[in-house]
C-alpha cells in the first residue's frame, strides 16, 4: 500500500470520526432531522400531570411506551409541531387535545381528568321530598313522606346503609336545612300551624335531639315566658360546630347548643310592614335584606351605623356567601345576580349615582370558586365564569335546552352541568376544550358532588316516584 493510499484512509477515518462526533453532539443537545420540514430542529418536551394513574398516552394515534403512573409523565425528544394528544384509561372516557410542541421548550398540560364510564346506582327511592349532602361529603340526610308521618333518614356513603334519624307527626311540614361545618349535625325545621320549630339532629348520636324551643334566654331563670322562645325563629344558620345564629322578628341571636341558651347580638332596623328576606354575618359587619311595600333594600350594620342600598322590589332575595371582597345577592324571582364590592358599600348607600358600581347579571344560580374571585353562574341557556375584580367574563357553554343546575368540579378545571336529559363535564380552560357526556338522565332534577369530584348524588323524579342515586364519575 502506497503512502498516498494510507493518507487517504487515515484522513477518511478522521473525517468519519468528526462527522459521527458532530452528529452525536447535535443529538446530545436535542437536535434531530425533521423530515416533515426537511431541516434540523431542536426537540421539545411534553410534560403531563394527573391525579389518576395507569393512563396511556397517544401522540397522533401512536401509543407511547410510558404511562402516567405517579402523577406525571415527561415525554422527551419530540420534534416541533402540532400533535393530537390522547389520554386513555380502561372504562373511562378518552381525553384529547391538540398541543403544539415548540423547539427547545417544554409544553405543560396539567391536571388531566379522565371521567369514568358508569351508570347510576340507586341509594334510596320512594316519596323523597328533599335531600342534603353533608359538609364532609360522607353522609346524606333525606326525607320520605308516609301516610302517617315524615321520616328523616341518614345514608352512610361508605357503607350505603340507611338509618332513621327522626320521625315527625302526620300534619307537620318538615324542612331539611343546613349541615354544621363539621358534618356531624343538621338543622331541621318542623312547621306546626305556620310556626317554625327548629331542632338539631346529631348524626353520630341519633338519640341527641335538641329542640330550640326549649332553649332559654341567657340570664333568664325558671319557666318564664322568656325561656321558651324557639317557636319564634324565622331563620336559623350555623356560626360554628356548636353555635347557631337565629332571627326572631328583627332581633338577631346567638344560639349556644352546649349551654342551650340564646343571647341577643343585634337589632335589625325594620318598619312595621317590612319583611327580612335573608341575613349575612361577615366578621364584625351584619348585612340583611329587607322588603317593604315599595322596595327591597340591602342593609349594613357597622358599629351601630346603618347604611342601606335600595333594590328592585322582590321577596326572593338571598345572599351567595363565601367571598372576602364581594357581596352577592340573587333575586330568584327575576333571576338577577347583583354584585357589590364591600369597600364600596357606604359610597353606594350615600350617593345614588354610585349605583353604577353594582354589577347586574342574568342568573338563576351562582357559586364562588374557593379562595378565588372567580364566580360560576348560569341562566337558562348559558354557563359563565365571571371575575368581578377584573370584570372579565368567559362563556363556558351555551345550549339549546334548559340548564337545571351546575357546579364546580373539585379540580376547578371542569364544570358539571345538568341539562334536561343528560349530565355533562365541561373543560374550562385551554384550546380544544373537552366535553364529556357522563350519563343520560332524563328525569334528574338536581345533584350534589363530593369533595374529591369522584361521585355525583342525583335526585330524580319519575311519575310519582322519587329516587336518590349515585354516579361514579372518576376512578383512581
Amino acid at each position: 500500500m502506497t503512502l498516498g493510499t494510507r493518507r487517504i484512509i487515515y484522513l477518511s477515518f478522521i473525517t468519519i470520526f468528526l462527522l459521527i462526533g458532530a452528529i452525536l453532539m447535535f443529538y446530545a443537545n436535542g437536535y434531530r432531522w425533521n423530515i416533515k420540514k426537511w431541516k434540523i430542529d431542536k426537540v421539545g418536551v411534553l410534560f403531563l400531570t394527573s391525579k389518576q394513574s395507569n393512563i396511556s398516552l397517544y401522540l397522533d394515534d401512536k401509543l407511547q411506551t410510558e404511562k402516567i403512573q405517579n402523577g406525571n409523565l415527561s415525554l422527551r425528544n419530540i420534534l416541533p409541531g402540532e400533535y393530537l394528544v390522547r389520554a386513555e384509561k380502561e372504562n373511562h372516557l378518552p381525553w384529547q387535545k391538540k398541543l403544539v410542541i415548540s423547539s427547545g421548550r417544554t409544553t405543560f398540560t396539567e391536571d388531566i381528568v379522565l371521567f369514568q364510564k358508569s351508570l347510576p346506582t340507586r341509594l334510596a327511592s320512594g316519596a323523597i321530598s328533599q335531600f342534603n349532602l353533608s359538609s364532609d361529603r360522607q353522609k346524606i340526610v333525606y326525607s320520605i313522606a308516609k301516610e302517617d308521618a315524615t321520616d328523616v333518614l341518614l345514608i352512610d356513603l361508605k357503607t350505603k346503609k340507611s338509618s332513621l334519624l327522626y320521625q315527625s307527626q302526620k300534619n307537620d311540614t318538615l324542612e331539611i336545612n343546613d349541615w354544621s361545618p363539621s358534618g356531624e349535625k343538621i338543622i331541621i325545621n318542623i312547621k306546626k300551624g305556620g310556626k317554625n320549630n327548629y331542632l338539631v339532629l346529631n348524626t353520630t348520636n341519633p338519640d341527641e335531639v335538641l329542640f330550640l324551643s326549649g332553649f332559654k334566654k341567657a340570664g333568664a331563670e325558671g319557666d318564664t315566658h322568656e325561656k321558651f322562645i324557639g317557636w319564634g325563629f324565622n331563620e336559623v344558620g350555623w356560626q360554628n360546630k356548636n353555635n347557631l345564629y337565629g332571627l326572631i322578628a328583627n332581633q338577631l341571636y346567638e344560639i349556644n347548643l352546649e349551654k342551650k341558651e340564646v343571647s341577643p347580638i343585634a337589632e335589625l332596623k325594620i318598619g312595621s310592614n317590612d319583611k327580612i328576606n335573608d341575613y349575612l354575618i361577615d366578621g364584625q359587619d351584619i348585612y340583611y335584606l329587607k322588603t317593604d311595600e315599595l322596595n327591597s333594600y340591602i342593609v349594613k350594620i357597622d358599629n351601630q351605623t346603618i347604611f342601606q342600598i335600595k333594590l328592585e322590589k322582590s321577596p326572593n332575595y338571598e345572599f351567595i356567601p363565601n367571598n372576602e371582597k364581594f357581596l352577592i345577592i340573587l333575586d330568584k324571582q327575576r333571576e338577577v345576580l347583583q354584585i357589590i364590592t364591600k369597600t364600596n358599600f357606604e359610597n353606594i348607600a350615600l350617593e345614588a349615582a354610585n349605583k353604577k358600581l353594582i354589577i347586574n347579571l342574568s342568573a338563576k344560580g351562582a357559586f364562588w370558586r374557593p379562595n378565588s374571585d372567580e364566580l360560576l353562574y348560569y341562566n337558562d341557556y348559558e354557563i359563565i365564569i365571571f371575575n368581578p375584580r377584573t370584570n372579565e367574563k368567559q362563556i363556558v357553554g351555551r345550549y339549546g335546552e334548559k340548564i337545571k343546575t351546575a357546579a364546580w368540579h373539585s379540580t376547578f378545571q371542569y364544570i358539571i352541568v345538568l341539562l334536561d336529559n343528560k349530565i355533562l363535564a365541561l373543560e374550562i380552560y385551554g384550546r380544544d376544550k373537552n366535553i364529556f357526556d357522563l350519563a343520560e338522565l332524563p328525569n334528574a332534577d338536581n345533584f350534589e358532588i363530593n369533595d374529591l369530584g369522584t361521585k355525583l348524588f342525583i335526585f330524580s323524579t319519575t311519575g310519582e316516584q322519587e329516587e336518590l342515586s349515585e354516579l361514579i364519575i372518576q376512578g383512581e
